[in-house]
Order: structure tokens, then C-alpha cells, then sequence
């Protein structure tokens, strides 16, 4: 029905849903969305999240799983198509960036994988994704893998004011922002690195730098930072990395 109507479907409560041995409903919330690079152009598939609890995907959630999940998850499987015969390295990264988008059902579980399957991708040692809160109008972080993992243990939610160190900047601005050393990235523009949160991190700060602006439409609604490379890659992140 998704894919022919080419509408998603929310399904807040669904009372008739499958229940295991002991009664209890395997899940509660449905969202199902279509996946097509544009909307104007037709579907490739269909994403489906599932959740046990009733009225678990909220409008933000829906907004952001229908405008930039899965179109995004649309365009890293087509383009793994295109490129098939002609480079078997690349289709296994954009492989394992499509399966991170697609392969979950839990939202939270999602954004773990997109920051996990991304850092393999790009060779990275450590990654994190922060998405705006339209109530604390702050960006919050959401997941995070590699030596940004102890972020998620920190007793404060790490978190950005819009315009506060790199992190904010890159939101405010819609802009890429990459450094390939320690000197660059306190020196890029007008030195607006901060680590406020190394210490989390034993004072670590990173020889390569990539942070990307994470958009639906003109709207910057997240950041997705990563750090360092492991051994088998460049030392730089590459502009084929950027794109």
C-alpha cells in the first residue's frame, strides 16, 4: 500500500497487531515510508519502523525518518547501483551505509547504526551525531561510537547552543567544515574550535576533523562528526569522502 500510494503510514496503535506465546503484542506503533530520492520520482522500497509501546514515533520523528532518512537511504541504494560494475570498494561502503539506514526498526537503535555503519565507511576512528532540540532550541547528542562513545555516558547530555564551536557553527551555517590537523582545526575559521567536551574524551583532540550539516530542505536539523582515521586509511579525510 506504501509503495504503490507513495504516502507513508503511520500507525499509532495497532490494536490488531501480532501477539507472541504470552499475549503480549510483538509491537505496538508502525511507521512505513517509501523510499524515493525525490518525491516526485518513484520508489525503490519501503522502510518500516516498529516499536512495541503505542504513540512511539512522534511528528519530529516522522519528519525526520520521511525527509531525510529515507530518501537519503534511496540515494545511497541507487547509487550503489550504478556503480556495481565499476568500483566493488566503494558498493561495499555505500552497502554498508544503506543496510545502517535501513536494516532496524527501533529509532534510537537507527541512529546508532547510521553513526556506527558511517565511521566503518569512512574510516574513522570515532562518531557522533547531534540533532536539534526544538524545545531547548540547543543540539543534543543523540549516538555516538568510537572514543565519542563516552559522551553517552556523561552525566549532562552534551549539547550545543546554534553558533557554539564547531558543532554549532556547522549547524548555523548549513556548512561542511573539515581540518586535516590539530593546527588547522584551531585555526580554521577565526579558530572557533572549543573540545568542550574532551575532557570526556582524556583531553583528546583530533589529527582529522570532518563535520557535516545534516539537512531537509534549507533546514539544518543535526550534525554528524567524525574524527581521526584507523590505520588502513589516509591520514585526511578526502573530498570523495565529503560527498
Amino acid at each position: 500500500e506504501v509503495f504503490e500510494s507513495q504516502q507513508k503510514l503511520p500507525i499509532l496503535d495497532w490494536i490488531a497487531a501480532p501477539r507472541q506465546l504470552d499475549g503480549h503484542r510483538v509491537y505496538r506503533s508502525l511507521l512505513s515510508v517509501p523510499l524515493q530520492t525525490k518525491p516526485s520520482n518513484p520508489p525503490i522500497g519501503v522502510i518500516v519502523l516498529a516499536h512495541e509501546k503505542p504513540f512511539a514515533f512522534s511528528h519530529d520523528k516522522e519528519q525526520f525518518v520521511t525527509s531525510f532518512l529515507a530518501p537519503q537511504a534511496a540515494i545511497a541504494l541507487v547509487t550503489a547501483g550504478w556503480i556495481r560494475d565499476r568500483d566493488d570498494l566503494r558498493m561495499s561502503q555505500l552497502m554498508t551505509l544503506s543496510e545502517s539506514l535501513v536494516s532496524t526498526g527501533n529509532y534510537i537503535e537507527l541512529l546508532n547504526k547510521i553513526v556506527v555503519g558511517t565511521m566503518s565507511v569512512l574510516r574513522a576512528k570515532a562518531a557522533s551525531l547531534y540533532l536539534f532540540n526544538d524545545r531547548t532550541k540547543k543540539l543534543e547528542i543523540m549516538a555516538a561510537t568510537g572514543y565519542h562513545e563516552s559522551l553517552m555516558r556523561a552525566k549532562e547530555k552534551p549539547n550545543y547552543e546554534l553558533g557554539e564551536g564547531v558543532t554549532g557553527w556547522i549547524a548555523l551555517n548549513g556548512q561542511i567544515f573539515k581540518a586535516d590537523s590539530i593546527d588547522e582545526l584551531h585555526s580554521s575559521f577565526g579558530g572557533i574550535w572549543r573540545g568542550k567536551y574532551k575532557k570526556l574524551q582524556k583531553n583528546r583532540e583530533p589529527n582529522a576533523f570532518l563535520g557535516i550539516p545534516l539537512k531537509v530542505g534549507p533546514r539544518t536539523i543535526g550534525v554528524l562528526k567524525l574524527e581521526d582515521r584507523d590505520e588502513s586509511a589516509p591520514e585526511k579525510f578526502s573530498h570523495e569522502d565529503v560527498l
